[in-house]
Formats: C-alpha cells, structure tokens, sequence
C-alpha cells in the first residue's frame, strides 16, 4: 500500500510522530513516518481520513 502523506496535517503528523516516540522510534523523514503506519495500526487510524486510499 503506498501513503501519499501531503495531504495529512501538521498536527496529526505531530501525533504520529508522539505516538512512534512513545515506543522509542524515531521519525525523520516522511519515509519513516510511511514504514510506521505500515507497522502501527492506531497511528494509520489517525492518519486515513487524510489519505488517498484504495481500501
């Protein structure tokens, strides 16, 4: 699945960000935050709203 994450924004980037931070990841580049929502269901939850989706 490819995320278009242009169209999230900043503040729910931020929660994104906190939500890998609380684990202990780090989120730098918007390739980091794409291979985290793969990997954290809650964090893709915030994030489909404001996603081009294909599900």
């Amino acid at each position: 699945m490819k995320i278009d994450l242009s169209q999230v924004p900043e503040p729910i980037m931020e929660t994104v960000r906190l939500f890998a931070e609380v684990e202990g990841v780090t989120l730098n580049t918007p390739e980091d935050y794409v291979r985290y929502l793969h990997e954290d269901e809650d964090a893709l939850e915030i994030v489909l709203p404001y996603i081009d989706h294909d599900f």
